[in-house]
């Protein structure tokens, strides 16, 4: 959530011997299926899939709305399960908070978004600093929303005949690391990797370590 093309391109540019990274913008969309939809729409046949906090949800509806589209699967900093009640009423929280105090939401969320020695002026601080002020309050509302409205797609995920990654900042306060061994120890095959001095954004605090674990990720042929 709240993030910008800038979270990938690190990675991207590592990957440009193997990959012909493709970006999608879900910053419009009202509903985690319509970011889904806008993204099938604009990808080729068949194409390996990775997807970030928000974009795990949305990765996971792509699998769910066209299975034999995906040839592989990664899943960073995320979850399999649906929303709790709990989760929801957690994000009504945060909608009055933007509504309150953008500026003092998006420094709350600053420090728990990363692992403590990058807090402050770091370059990865600055980059979630500037995506917050790029996309701003209307965005991050829209996107709680999306969150909040997203339907349980477990069953697809566990139906996957693909290589699956899940890749996790080790200090990861947002998406505790337990979910990612979850999701790890509920799909057979599928690879875990933790992501040292990391918080929740792994891909911008350790891009060349993510880009390492998705280059063995892509080597992987699947059952399909």
């Amino acid at each position: 959530m709240m993030n910008t093309a800038s979270v990938w391109e690190p990675i991207a540019a590592e990957l440009a011997d193997v990959a012909d990274t493709r970006i999608a913008d879900l910053s419009w969309q009202t509903s985690i299926a319509e970011m889904a939809q806008s993204v099938l729409a604009q990808q080729q046949e068949r194409f390996a899939l990775a997807g970030f906090s928000m974009g795990g949800y949305v990765a996971q509806e792509i699998l769910a709305q066209a299975p034999s589209r995906v040839s592989h699967l990664a899943l960073l900093g995320t979850s399999m399960r649906p929303e709790s009640p709990e989760q929801t009423a957690a994000r009504k929280t945060l909608l009055d908070a933007i509504q309150a105090d953008f500026s003092a939401l998006t420094h709350r969320l600053l420090k728990l978004n990363l692992h403590p020695a990058h807090d402050g002026d770091s370059v990865p601080a600055q980059a979630v600093r500037t995506m917050f002020g790029t996309l701003g309050p209307d965005v991050c509302a829209r996107q709680l929303r999306s969150i909040m409205s997203r339907r349980d797609t477990r069953e697809a995920l566990l139906a996957a005949q693909i290589p699956v990654a899940v890749i996790c900042g080790r200090e990861d306060r947002v998406v505790p690391p337990a979910l990612s061994e979850e999701i790890a120890a509920q799909l057979p095959g599928a690879s875990l990797t933790w992501i040292e001095q990391a918080g929740h954004m792994a891909p911008l605090e350790q891009p060349s370590a993510v880009a390492s674990a998705l280059r063995e990720w892509l080597r992987k042929r699947g059952a399909a």
